[in-house]
């Protein structure tokens, strides 16, 4: 996958997260066929994972705007 995270704040309580984003499934015809039937899941769950630690970095090092968290 190649991708791109950025973030923006709204306000001083609330950030953007964006991720742009392109992924090719490896091993050609083969991967494309994983990819259709159960890989687009794995990724799909990998990058939420992702996001949800960057929000838990952030509001660790950070720290959580008052009444969130």
């Amino acid at each position: 996958m190649e991708a791109s995270l950025s973030a923006y704040p709204l306000s001083s309580r609330e950030t953007q997260l964006d991720l742009h984003g392109r992924y090719r499934p490896p091993l050609g015809t083969v991967g494309t066929a994983l990819d259709a039937a159960v890989g687009h899941r794995i990724a799909e769950a990998t990058l939420l994972r992702l996001l949800r630690d960057v929000r838990t970095v952030m509001i660790t090092e950070l720290g959580a705007p008052q009444g969130t968290a």
